[in-house]
């Protein structure tokens, strides 16, 4: 009989913390308190201009207005006179009221699902993510169009991007037993190249998860650090692989071959 009691007590105050938006159900299923970091940044200047925390059960679509008008309002006590001109933001931003709501600041109004609107910079289009399929294809072959994308990369004419994960990929590429059995460059060789190849690289650390839900989740990183370098361009082998949900139009997937033409 206590037990029961208790039992029935405990769920009028679950019921009660939901209702008052303390908990939220999480995506495995289980029901707790939770909050959500909700950020932010001026994809030029790179910079956080906001860092606000949510309850986790209020939707994307009603704390985004909250957030821009955080932005701005740090924005303006930093001295800075340039208005937030455009939101960029993921899937879960996208609702009709949100677009259409005339009380909404005019960035809100403009939110896009997702864009990169500083790649028009030539110095930016320069900017390039090479996938590490790309770079197994440049060491079986000498004369290809991946050994030709390195060179570029070592000559300066194009700048590749590296992030966190991807150069832990890279090393896992590396100790991975028997992916270069059939390879004819040695291991020393192997390592000079990577060398060569990193010390022409742009380091850039991602801030924001853009969540592309491309078919192999662990292919995500890629794309999001294209994005927060800038880079116009992801060359890589496995272009089937880079078709997610949240398309970003400032950003081409290519393959090597395709790269090479718009080069020319």
């Amino acid at each position: 009989m206590l037990a029961q009691q208790v039992g029935q007590t405990l769920k009028r105050e679950l019921q009660l913390i939901l209702r008052n938006g303390l908990a939220a159900k999480m995506k495995d299923g289980r029901t707790h308190l939770a909050y959500k970091a909700e950020h932010a940044v001026d994809l030029e200047a790179e910079a956080i201009v906001a860092a606000e925390v949510k309850h986790a059960d209020r939707a994307d679509t009603g704390t985004v207005e909250e957030t821009v008008e955080a932005a701005e309002d740090n924005l303006a006590a930093s001295g800075s006179a340039k208005p937030v001109e455009d939101v960029v933001g993921d899937k879960g931003y996208h609702d009709n009221r949100v677009l259409t709501a005339r009380r909404l600041p005019r960035a809100v109004q403009g939110l896009v699902v997702a864009t990169a609107p500083m790649l028009s910079s030539p110095r930016l289009m320069k900017l390039v993510v090479v996938d590490t399929s790309v770079f197994v294809a440049a060491l079986r072959s000498a004369d290809g169009a991946s050994r030709q994308v390195l060179r570029l990369a070592v000559e300066g004419a194009i700048e590749p991007v590296m992030g966190q994960k991807l150069f832990l990929e890279f090393l896992d590429l590396f100790e991975r037993p028997g992916g270069f059995d059939d390879c004819p460059v040695t291991a020393e060789d192997r390592l000079a190249l990577f060398e060569g190849f990193l010390s022409a690289c742009r380091w850039c650390e991602v801030f924001f998860l853009w969540r592309p839900n491309l078919p192999d989740e662990g292919d995500n990183h890629v794309v999001e650090l294209a994005v927060a370098a800038g880079a116009g361009t992801v060359v890589t082998h496995n272009v089937v692989d880079f078709r997610g949900e949240l398309r970003f139009p400032g950003v081409e997937v290519l393959r090597p071959k395709e790269f090479l033409k718009l080069k020319r």
